[in-house]
C-alpha cells in the first residue's frame, strides 16, 4: 500500500498501519510520485489491471493526482 498526503502526522500513522511507501505530496512533484508508486508496484510485480487508487481527500489536487496515478486497467475509487 502507498499513502500520498500532505500532513507527516497521517503519513506516520497510515505507514504503521501498513503503508508500505509514505510520500509527502508537497515535497514531491507528480514525476517523482508517480515513479515511485510504479517501482514499488513494479518491484512487487503488481499488474497495471490490479492497481486500485483510493482518493479520500475530496480535493481537486487530490483528484488530479489520483487521476494522473491511474494506468491501464487500474481502478479508482473517489
Amino acid at each position: 500500500m502507498v499513502a500520498i498526503d500532505v500532513d507527516e502526522d497521517r503519513l506516520e500513522m497510515m505507514r504503521a498501519h501498513g503503508a508500505s511507501l509514505g510520500l509527502h505530496a508537497a515535497d514531491l512533484g507528480f514525476k517523482s510520485m508517480r515513479d515511485q508508486v510504479r517501482a514499488l508496484a513494479d518491484a512487487r510485480e503488481v499488474p497495471t489491471w490490479r492497481r486500485f487508487l483510493f482518493e479520500t481527500s475530496g480535493t481537486p489536487a487530490g483528484q488530479n493526482t489520483a487521476f494522473g496515478l491511474l494506468e491501464r486497467g487500474g481502478y479508482l475509487s473517489i
